[in-house]
């Protein structure tokens, strides 16, 4: 990376930790925080954990990273780029690096999530049903998130930022974060905390996956009280796949925004070996992804 990309990079991620916006954002994941601990909810302390909480902030970095990578174009001052010897393809390399500043808050907020916390091998317990027949509630201790699931919150910022940055030089308007907007939705709720299905592969291509093993819903019609997920477990092996499928992501995305500006040799091969290395490791993913095993519940009189 060349010493102008490095220095972009640089002053484009000191401007986001100024930006008051995104602190600002993180008070609604404090409240989150502060409903969890005083509740005492081992269920929000674990989604919190694995990245949850930065979704609304992340939006907010997302959306000044949209501004920075257009702050040109919407100057009118886009054309005087070809005057100077730093193309828009080191630019836009500039623009993925500042990603790790996003990254590194996240990393921040996580380690305050840990102090606050202070969790121990077993959040808490939560009811839930571990076999559909019969129906029988048990109490399902919930583990503690590992290092890798702990990572994916920050590396998650980190790759959705050089998403946002490739969008950007292809679709050069903020526009692009109507799309994104509910994606960022489904991330945090049908995708993301309540899963609406069945535990598969497709879980570990989401950004944050909370790795519950879990089958369908049962219950939730208009005239049955019951509604929960059958759940077995928690993946603990995949995570660790993911982080590297996380990082492999933001380096194709950059490849992409690099493409928009050069097309030469080396362009082609990040964007070759990147596209490689994440269908690798999505495969990897659903090969060893843990599946759902109903257990075997005795039948009480």
């Amino acid at each position: 990376m060349s010493t102008v990309a490095v220095e972009l990079a640089r002053v484009e991620g000191r401007r986001l930790v100024r930006n008051p916006a995104v602190w600002l954002a993180f008070l609604l994941s404090a409240q989150w925080i502060q409903s969890a601990t005083r509740t005492d909810n081992a269920e929000d302390v674990y989604h919190q954990l694995v990245g949850y909480a930065l979704v609304v902030p992340g939006f907010v970095m997302l959306f000044h990273t949209v501004l920075a990578v257009l702050r040109a174009r919407m100057a009118g001052t886009e054309e005087l780029h070809t005057t100077v010897p730093v193309d828009q393809a080191r630019r836009s390399i500039g623009h993925g690096a500042s990603a790790l500043a996003a990254g590194l808050i996240g990393l921040c907020w996580l380690v305050v999530l840990l102090i606050v916390h202070r969790p121990s091998a077993i959040l808490g317990t939560t009811y839930t049903l571990r076999s559909e027949d019969p129906l029988v509630w048990q109490q399902l201790g919930v583990p503690r998130p590992n290092v890798a699931q702990m990572l994916q919150g920050p590396l998650s910022l980190v790759a959705a930022s050089c998403l946002v940055v490739a969008l950007a030089r292809w679709i050069p308007t903020w526009l692009v974060m109507v799309p994104l907007a509910f994606a960022a939705m489904s991330q945090l709720t049908f995708a993301g905390m309540w899963a609406g299905a069945p535990t598969s592969a497709v879980d570990w291509l989401n950004p944050i996956s909370r790795g519950f093993v879990h089958d369908t819903w049962v219950g939730c019609g208009e005239t049955d009280a019951l509604c929960d997920l059958v759940v077995s477990g928690f993946d603990r092996t995949t995570p660790w796949w993911h982080l590297a499928y996380l990082i492999a992501l933001a380096v194709f995305f950059v490849a992409v925004a690099v493409l928009r500006h050069r097309r030469d040799r080396p362009a082609w091969l990040a964007f070759g070996l990147s596209g490689v290395a994440l269908a690798s490791l999505a495969a990897a993913q659903s090969v060893v992804y843990e599946r759902f095993e109903p257990l075997v519940t005795a039948v009480g009189g």
